[in-house]
């Protein structure tokens, strides 16, 4: 009887069986064959053709019926060189039948049964996988190893296409053979070329590819700790389905070049890819082959690689530094001569005059573009901070009401801390503007109403840890969170975010010049401090600050001398002004004025003019000279004029600020400073202060 559940055991007895055996059902389906069976009756739909020229004829003609009728049978079949027996045996639904080949003498068949009967035991219980298929490729015989590799029964393998059955199942070698007039082939599993316990013991994370379909055949634990994975997840998996969709093409290019047998010096870049692209993890792939095994080692290049973003940024938010401080700088050039021009006609036109309001309207736009200005130095780092001590919570504490007025009213501020967080180094006006943009930013991100949350606690780092593309690095601090519950940034923005004149919003009248976050960057960091961003969209948008926290007695305040200075213009007077500056507006609005109040004025377009007048006029009072000009800067022409005229005095103009041209020669040049763009009335209150000085 048959019985299914026990099929296995059937299995062993049927390759045990010395005889040709095949096992069929009633509607002619092969449930088993063992090797023999295979090559003689093969997978036909009629197992007995081959019997067609054997005789006797009626014999032929029993079997078939007997068959067709599911009967028993025995006979006898020759063709004057073979003699086979047939037998039929009826089973449960099914029939075996089995041919026993004794066309050689009683002995000599005896002993070659015997032969072929430890030949085939030996290649069932063989550890080497092996299969038989006919040309097509259909399996006709496979052993137990093959049975147990592939972990599918004998009737899912007997008569289904080998390319099928083994695809992404290793390596195997072919080889065509004759048996039974057929022409049939012979396929082997391929010993793996390298040793697991060597494998293993690689310090190198390692994997071993099929050089034909490039899926994982081998990998060593070092190899699946660094991927974040199983080995046993790794195996039979197709080596490029671990990596980003942009390392398939260089993927390509290394398989074919080893394939040509090409060495491969340089490694190939991959990323891996991850759910989360946040997170995502580089590696450098190192390539062998050894026979049809590629070897591929991994070593993970990540820090390295975050390492190269945060140059890259750095130096570009650098160049982007200067490049706005020189524009910023040629700016407050031009601002300066429209303010002096406007002065010289408010003069004329003072209040009353039908034209005073225009006058006026353009002053206080000039002075608008001066704010503009002084952002774009504040992110190139051009302009000094007032910075002190100052407290987290009290600054917090008086910024809550500005802050709730900048938000929309629909929004809601939320602002958690506690006392004694301890001291930022900060000027308090930026603190302001850093928090004013955030949250003016938060508004337009929620149109509909939202909640724009601020969060401040201490935070220790022991060991320095990477915030986005840069390093925080050990120490106390004040972490600020801000998030807002708005639309988000979208990613392709978010790499932008902090460049200046990058904005995501509509381009109207109304909106934003695209400095507020470069300028909060600028800020942050010139106070030693870290900023980064995460966002996704309609969900919110968060910025991580962190700024070093000192204790109340770590710093000193730093004091502001305060203006006094009257804002008048001054009498008439008389002597001799050394004027330098390469810009004709300046020069020529700065000389009218001067002139105006009886000065005689020497107007000289760079530092060589000037220096020529300093010696031919001892009789000067005073050199009033811009710092940028082309040859000798501002700067070296005051210490140059000095070694001419030791009681010069000088004052010097910029359009950055005074810390920052203090920047050439060891000893402190007696010379003051006014910042571009001045009104006329400053520069004079300057004059009168430095004349009087003595």
């Amino acid at each position: 009887m048959f019985i299914r559940p026990k099929k296995h055991l059937y299995q062993q007895i049927l390759q045990a069986d010395p005889r040709a055996c095949q096992v069929r059902t009633y509607l002619n389906k092969i449930l088993y064959t063992n090797a023999k069976g295979s090559l003689l009756l093969g997978l036909k739909n009629d197992p007995f053709s081959f019997l067609k020229d054997y005789n006797p004829k009626t014999e032929y003609e029993n079997l078939l019926q007997a068959y067709d009728h599911h009967l028993s049978f025995s006979s006898t079949f020759e063709n004057g060189k073979n003699i086979l027996s047939v037998q039929l045996v009826p089973l449960t639904k099914a029939t075996l039948i089995a041919i026993t080949d004794k066309t050689l003498p009683q002995k000599s068949y005896h002993e070659l049964e015997s032969q072929l009967d430890v030949l085939a035991e030996t290649v069932r219980e063989l550890d080497t996988s092996i299969y038989l298929a006919d040309k097509e490729g259909t399996l006709l015989y496979v052993n137990l190893a093959f049975i147990n590799e592939i972990k599918l029964d004998l009737p899912e393998l007997i008569g289904k296409n080998k390319n099928t059955i083994l695809l992404n199942r290793g390596i195997w070698s072919e080889k065509l053979i004759t048996a039974a007039n057929e022409n049939l082939i012979l396929g082997t599993k391929k010993q793996f070329v390298f040793e697991e316990s060597k494998i293993q013991n690689l310090s190198v994370p390692s994997l071993f590819l099929d050089s034909k379909t490039h899926v994982i055949l081998k990998t060593n634990k070092a190899a699946a700790q660094i991927l974040d994975k199983k080995v046993e997840d790794l195996l039979e998996l197709p080596f490029e389905e671990l990596w980003e969709s942009s390392a398939q093409k260089a993927l390509k290019e290394t398989w074919d070049k080893l394939d040509s047998k090409i060495s491969i010096d340089t490694p190939t870049e991959l990323r891996l890819n991850l759910q989360d692209s946040t997170q995502t993890k580089t590696f450098h792939a190192f390539w062998d082959i050894k026979e049809d095994v590629l070897v591929c080692s991994l070593f993970d290049i990540t820090p390295r690689k975050k390492l190269e973003m945060q140059v890259a940024q750095d130096q570009k938010m650098q160049a982007l530094g200067q490049l706005t401080g020189g524009i910023a700088h040629d700016f407050n050039n031009i601002l300066t001569a429209i303010i002096g021009f406007t002065d010289l006609l408010l003069q004329r036109h003072p209040m009353g005059d039908e034209s005073f309001s225009d006058l006026m309207q353009i002053k206080g736009n000039a002075k608008k573009a001066s704010s503009l200005v002084g952002r774009l130095l504040t992110f190139s780092r051009k302009t000094p901070t007032q910075t002190k001590l100052i407290s987290v919570h009290d600054s917090f504490v008086d910024l809550t009401p500005l802050l709730q007025r900048s938000i929309a009213p629909a929004c809601t501020l939320d602002i958690e801390m506690k006392r004694n967080l301890g001291c930022i180094r900060l000027d308090p006006n930026q603190l302001t503007q850093i928090f004013l943009n955030l949250a003016i930013n938060a508004k337009d991100a929620m149109p509909n109403g939202g909640s724009f949350k601020i969060s401040i606690i201490k935070e220790k780092i022991k060991k320095s840890k990477l915030l986005g593309t840069e390093t925080v690095p050990a120490g106390d601090y004040i972490k600020i969170t801000a998030h807002d519950s708005g639309i988000g940034i979208a990613p392709e923005n978010l790499a932008h975010i902090f460049e200046p004149f990058f904005t995501t919003k509509e381009k109207t009248a109304e909106s934003g010049t695209g400095l507020g976050l470069s300028t909060v960057y600028g800020i942050i960091h010139s106070a030693g401090g870290f900023i980064y961003v995460d966002s996704e969209q309609n969900v919110g948008t968060t910025f991580t600050i962190y700024l070093p926290r000192f204790e109340e007695e770590d710093v000193p305040q730093q004091q502001t001398p305060p203006q006094t200075l009257p804002n008048v213009f001054l009498p008439s007077m008389a002597g001799t002004i050394i004027l330098a500056d390469d810009e004709d507006g300046i020069r020529l609005v700065v000389a009218r004025v001067l002139k105006m109040k009886g000065f005689e004025v020497i107007e000289c377009t760079n530092a060589q003019e000037a220096l020529t007048a300093v010696k031919t006029l001892p009789e000067a009072k005073l050199l009033i000279t811009d710092m940028v000009m082309p040859g000798m800067n501002g700067e070296q022409l005051i210490g140059e004029a000095l070694k001419i005229h030791p009681y010069l005095k000088a004052i010097l103009m910029s359009g950055y600020s005074a810390q920052f041209e203090r920047h050439t020669g060891e000893e402190k040049l007696p010379f003051n400073f006014i910042s571009k763009p001045f009104a006329l009335a400053d520069l004079l209150n300057k004059i009168q202060e430095v004349l009087e000085n003595h």
